[in-house]
């Protein structure tokens, strides 16, 4: 904690008296000089213009190489100078072998810090960010070594944690399980700046990449959920998370803080939708939001109601930023108090020279301190305003972009090698106070913003080789032309547009397609990268389902069949098959016969004797059931003609004939056998 007071201090400290104006430069002369700046000082120069007051930032993303490479990358920069950054950055290293890279974050290579603004988390999700938009696999495998670096410099079990925000390093042991604080009071911190969150906000980029390894991420993602949850205290009646370890003292800043803590566990919910950590969300917001306070417990302890801090790290932008993220999710009251807390960040502006710009702080209502800086100042602020604005309305800052512009131009000073935004009597270049981190709002209008008219498409069940459709309306409601990429990780779900633009205030119907080719239910993240700048999930899922399939082996459909007769059919599913029924229905519908089947390959057989049964129309029906219950039919209509027996047919028949004369040679022996005995008797009388 000290570190960062001990900045904020030495900002307090800039000089008050003013700067050249330059209001005529163009804005792509920012966007260049922050190229040219970076050529100038690259390699061992860079630290010598450092961030003031702090010299452990020249790699990181807060104020250092990383840093200047992430704002880059999100302001569509030119790629390939980003990738140099990418390799000089690398080859700072102080460890850069096949399995880690590490970085020294101050001049003493014995210090190392493991937090995302400050440290090796940030730099990973740089390397992380750069694969996404390159696709290149290579800046995927960068960042899992550093991934491993941070996992042997922290205490891992059930959990993780690290202790304050440096790790000693113990001569070539730099792998040495030893900690010491640096006036940090042996503190564990939790937040995004330092602490484990921020390497949980890292991971999340990270699993994005092409080539992640996502068991590994889940597995980190565990560990780090497992430290907040244990780390949970109770404050009046909430279960929230303290700044560090046996410390009740709740900060709700973004850096250290609540807010922090909260996008985290947004961001985890898009990429595992876990019943648990929304319900920590859920807590977490109303501790913000439902407390007794004007803003509940929105400035309670760290920051109160006279005294704001209005920067995106530490004060009420970076509170406002996390809020915009679940505002659709908030009831009505909490959505009115998001709203006041906006109208409050808005309240603070004030003209200086120029244009517009905002304070650091406020003190009992006096405006103190302006600064051009992301983190703590103007260019922060009205970046968190104009993406709140997306949700109420777009236009109000941007109307007022051209002021704030103004006011940082006119807070540049001449430097031999370019532009620079002093900080005391220092050069800032890093995305915290420099100036990378104004970038943002020197591109802001070449970079459209777009939209889905959903964020995620379910398919329910498909049959598998069939195909289902589903339309997504892409709308650029920006002022320029967006370049969408489409990129997904599954070869099931696909898209008709794979790479198309879209003209400002126009949209583009983009069809999603699900072609199952298993029974597997599937789930997928469908990505829109705009402009190589930023990205848009849409989630996507289906059942893929199979039914049994019955061919008939030989009978067809309005066959004539008399006798005995073999009903053969085939029968396959990717699934076992657990019941096969014959029947066999009658002109009414009536059945006649039912049996089941049985067989031990995919060919079921049953000899069916149509005597039985008058010559008329029949209905063949075989139904087949697999082990998730799922029918298959088949329906074959057939004749039953047997031959018919006529009376002069039976008279001519051989039976017949042959009967005959078997009666006429019986009655004629009887009779023979009656005469010889009516002979004899007479003879006896005659005796």
């Amino acid at each position: 904690m000290a570190k960062i007071r001990v900045l904020f201090l030495v900002i307090l400290l800039i000089p008050l008296s003013p700067y050249p104006v330059v209001s005529s430069l163009e804005r792509e002369t920012v966007f260049d000089d922050a190229l040219s700046f970076y050529q100038s000082l690259v390699g061992t120069d860079w630290k010598d213009y450092r961030n003031p007051g702090d010299d452990q930032l020249y790699y990181s993303v807060a104020g250092g190489i990383a840093g200047l490479g992430m704002e880059l990358i999100r302001t569509n920069g030119t790629l390939s100078l980003v990738e140099q950054i990418a390799d000089d950055l690398l080859s700072f290293a102080m460890v850069n072998n096949a399995t880690h890279a590490i970085w020294s974050v101050s001049d003493n290579t014995s210090e190392v810090d493991l937090g995302y603004d400050f440290g090796l988390s940030g730099i990973a999700a740089f390397y992380s960010n750069l694969a996404l938009v390159t696709q290149n696999s290579t800046y995927t495998s960068i960042a899992y070594r550093i991934y491993s670096s941070v996992m042997d410099l922290s205490t891992v079990g059930t959990k993780i944690s690290w202790e304050s925000n440096l790790t000693y390093l113990d001569g070539n042991f730099w792998y040495a399980f030893d900690y010491f604080t640096n006036q940090m009071d042996q503190a564990t911190y939790t937040g995004r700046a330092f602490g484990p969150v921020g390497l949980g906000f890292s991971i999340l980029d990270y699993a994005e990449a092409p080539g992640a390894n996502l068991t590994f991420a889940q597995e980190v993602l565990d560990l780090v959920n497992s430290f907040l949850s244990e780390s949970s205290i109770d404050m009046e009646g909430y279960s929230v998370l303290p700044i560090t370890v046996g410390n009740n003292v709740v900060s709700n800043s973004r850096a250290l803080g609540i807010s922090g803590i909260g996008e985290y566990y947004f961001k985890y919910l898009q990429f595992n939708n876990d019943s648990l950590i929304q319900s920590r969300l859920d807590e977490l917001i109303s501790w913000l939001l439902d407390g007794e306070n004007y803003l509940g417990n929105l400035y309670d302890g760290a920051i109160d109601l006279d005294s704001y801090w209005t920067g995106l790290e530490l004060g009420i932008s970076g509170n406002l930023r996390f809020l915009s993220l679940i505002y659709d999710s908030l009831n009505s009251t909490q959505q009115g108090k998001v709203l006041n807390l906006w109208n409050l960040i808005s309240l603070l502006r004030k003209g200086i020279e120029g244009g517009l710009g905002f304070p650091e702080y406020v003190d009992n209502g006096q405006k103190i301190d302006f600064t051009s800086s992301k983190a703590y100042g103007t260019a922060g602020i009205v970046e968190t305003l104009l993406g709140f604005e997306q949700l109420v309305n777009q236009t109000k800052e941007l109307n007022r972009l051209d002021l704030y512009r103004s006011s940082i131009l006119n807070s540049i000073a001449n430097f031999s090698a370019g532009l620079y935004y002093p900080v005391v009597n220092d050069y800032g270049h890093g995305a915290a106070v420099g100036l990378a981190g104004v970038l943002y709002l020197f591109t802001i209008s070449a970079l459209p913003l777009v939209t889905v008219s959903v964020s995620s498409v379910s398919f329910g069940e498909v049959k598998i080789g069939e195909t289902s459709s589903e339309t997504v309306v892409v709308t650029n409601v920006g002022f320029s032309k967006a370049s969408i990429i489409v990129n997904g990780t599954n070869d099931e779900f696909s898209t008709n547009l794979t790479d198309f633009t879209i003209d400002a205030g126009k949209s583009v119907p983009l069809n999603i397609i699900f072609t199952p080719q298993n029974e597997t239910a599937l789930t997928d993240v469908i990505f829109l990268l705009v402009n190589n700048a930023s990205s848009i999930g849409i989630q996507v899922s289906g059942q893929g389902i199979d039914s049994p399939s019955i061919t008939s082996l030989g009978l067809g459909a309005g066959s004539v069949i008399e006798g005995t007769v073999d009903l053969a059919f085939n029968i396959t599913d990717s699934s076992l098959i657990k019941e096969v029924k014959l029947e066999v229905l009658d002109e009414n519908g009536v059945s006649v016969l039912s049996t089941t089947l049985d067989s031990t390959t995919s060919t079921y057989i049953y000899t069916w004797d149509t005597k039985t049964v008058d010559n008329a129309n029949y209905t063949i029906v075989v139904t087949a059931v697999d082990i998730h219950d799922r029918i298959g039919e088949l329906r074959i209509d057939v004749e039953v003609v047997n031959p018919v027996t006529k009376p002069t047919d039976f008279l001519s028949s051989e039976v017949f004939i042959y009967g005959l004369v078997g009666a006429i040679v019986i009655l004629a022996v009887i009779g023979t056998m009656q005469t010889v005995s009516t002979m004899r008797k007479s003879k006896v009388t005659e005796d």
